[in-house]
């Protein structure tokens, strides 16, 4: 069953499951996406051929930053962009998109890769929520350099990739409206996963992939132990609301 090129595709549906993967926009719209196959692709191949999962991580995130010429790298960065787009929208509204854009990145990477629900902290601190709202604003500055998305031509291969321009300040939004910006963060780490004392040093999304995948930050990795474990035996190791416990070298 593993030599076979449908394991690829069978357990590829898992995962672009929880990387929010459709082949259309959403919206009132809901456009075909005509190359979001490629991301698919990524996926498929990356289970065939046993892709070692901190690099499956790590090119999803920062693919175009860690490996430009690679066109398996590109690809992966489609999951950045997975999730539902408008297509019809108006100037006034173009700042408003941007930020929604990037909050459901960084809330899809939190909850496929640390198994944390952490959008709610675009609004306020929440009690039952691990990250802070000045944590989800230093996690969103990774991503404050990037907009808009680019075209790159590897061979005979077009991808949209996220080109990275010059850095922009993140602001604190008050109760999450963009229009109201409140204290100036810069980049950087949670203390929900360790190493917690971590500070990056140019604030790349390279840097926030590379610290999710760190051996010692061990609430990724067990976090797809818990996803396996539930696909094959159809109960998981441990609940969502649990994985909180779990940031601390010696749990589990």
């Amino acid at each position: 069953l593993i030599s076979s090129p449908k394991f690829g595709e069978r357990w590829a549906r898992h995962w672009l499951d929880v990387a929010r993967f459709g082949e259309s926009h959403g919206f009132e719209q809901d456009y075909d996406r005509k190359f979001a196959f490629h991301y698919r692709d990524f996926v498929i191949r990356s289970f065939n051929a046993d892709m070692p999962y901190d690099e499956f991580t790590r090119w999803q995130i920062a693919g175009d930053e860690l490996a430009p010429d690679d066109p398996m790298a590109m690809m992966a960065t489609g999951f950045l962009g997975a999730g539902v787009y408008p297509t019809q929208i108006t100037i006034s509204e173009a700042e408003r998109i941007r930020y929604d854009a990037m909050d459901d990145m960084l809330g899809t990477i939190g909850s496929a890769m640390l198994a944390t629900t952490i959008a709610c902290a675009r609004c306020h601190d929440h009690k039952y929520d691990p990250i802070s709202q000045k944590e989800f604003y230093q996690m969103r500055a990774f991503f404050e350099s990037d907009l808009q998305l680019k075209e790159r031509k590897l061979g005979k291969l077009t991808v949209r990739v996220m080109h990275s321009g010059k850095p922009i300040k993140t602001h604190l939004s008050v109760r999450g409206d963009f229009r109201r910006q409140g204290d100036v963060v810069s980049a950087g780490y949670p203390a929900i996963a360790l190493p917690a004392n971590m500070k990056p040093k140019q604030g790349q999304r390279r840097e926030l992939a590379e610290w999710l995948t760190r051996p010692d930050n061990a609430l990724a990795m067990r976090v797809l132990a818990n996803r396996l474990w539930q696909q094959h035996f159809f109960v998981p190791l441990a609940t969502l609301e649990s994985f909180a416990d779990f940031s601390s070298s010696d749990a589990f």
